[in-house]
């Protein structure tokens, strides 16, 4: 009776291995969602231990800690990721009409920021890159105006708190530097109106 137990066990667990991930397509939406209400857990779980960040300015390879941390930066700046309906190729799942809204880009006056080509490679059912395409009509070095009129004013008033949440001229995405972005957002908006 206790062999026949742990064959019909060594079954199970084989049919459980062999169990095939989710499509691509499900993973990454329940990632977006998982992103938008700021469930931290439920994200990292659907990475795989280091992932590849792409975007018209720089390329990162963060491990779950590291998105961890983006992801908090994410969740202080209310940041909300919308896509129309995904398409698949393969094993990269191509997201069309990418909208990106934020506390940071409404302080600035941005509203949201569109993104072309944005593709998120799924295998094994777990993400391993995401790449985050330049909005459309612009280069990769573009800034928009109301972020370079309100890095000029930080760099003038507060280089000193700059150089710590910016250091090297590199945003370091975390969740205390995002609490001061928009504290220094605040702050130049109150100058403006002055």
């Amino acid at each position: 009776m206790t062999h026949r137990w742990l064959s019909i066990a060594a079954l199970s667990c084989a049919v459980a291995a062999c169990e095939s991930p989710p499509p691509p397509h499900e993973v990454v939406t329940a990632f977006l969602e998982a992103h938008n209400r700021f469930d931290h857990a439920a994200a990292t779980a659907l990475v795989a231990p280091e992932i590849r960040l792409m975007d018209a300015h720089a390329e990162t390879v963060l491990d779950r800690d590291g998105l961890r941390q983006r992801l908090q930066w994410d969740s202080v700046l209310s940041v909300q990721w919308r896509a129309a309906a995904p398409r698949v190729r393969g094993d990269t799942v191509i997201l069309d009409g990418f909208r990106e809204t934020s506390a940071w880009h409404q302080l600035l006056g941005l509203g949201f920021v569109e993104r072309a080509d944005v593709m998120v490679l799924v295998t094994d059912g777990m993400i391993r890159e995401i790449r985050l395409g330049a909005p459309p009509g612009t280069s990769p070095d573009e800034v928009p105006p109301a972020l370079d009129d309100f890095l000029a004013w930080v760099q003038h008033e507060y280089p000193e708190r700059l150089q710590r949440v910016r250091p090297e001229g590199r945003f370091a995405a975390n969740e205390r530097n995002a609490a001061e972005w928009l504290s220094l957002i605040r702050a130049w908006k109150g100058d403006l109106k002055q």
